[in-house]
């Protein structure tokens, strides 16, 4: 028996994380990313998705684009990252 080594336990770590979606053929994961806005530090939930990533391994889960979510772009460390976009704090910025 080959012993692990460093890679394979990362390959493993990463099928945990990254889904594959059935519908739109892409890999997704959540993340959760923070901003400084001001002096505060706001946190984002978001996703990051990958075009050209093997699936082999990976979990089918229909992605949030798939499910109807609202969505917005946002440049986070030179990555795209997909912003939730909740209705309710629309509102209340819209009202103020």
């Amino acid at each position: 028996m080959k012993p692990y080594t460093k890679s394979h336990s990362e390959g493993r770590a990463t099928d945990l994380i990254i889904h594959y979606c059935p519908e739109c053929n892409t890999c997704w994961e959540k993340a959760r990313a923070w901003k400084w806005v001001g002096r505060t530090r706001r946190y984002i939930n978001g996703y990051y998705f990958y075009k050209d990533f093997p699936t082999y391994g990976k979990k089918r889960v229909t992605c949030c684009k798939c499910e109807g979510k609202k969505l917005r772009q946002t440049l986070f460390l030179d990555m795209l990252l997909w912003e939730v976009v909740d209705d309710n704090k629309l509102q209340k910025t819209k009202g103020e």
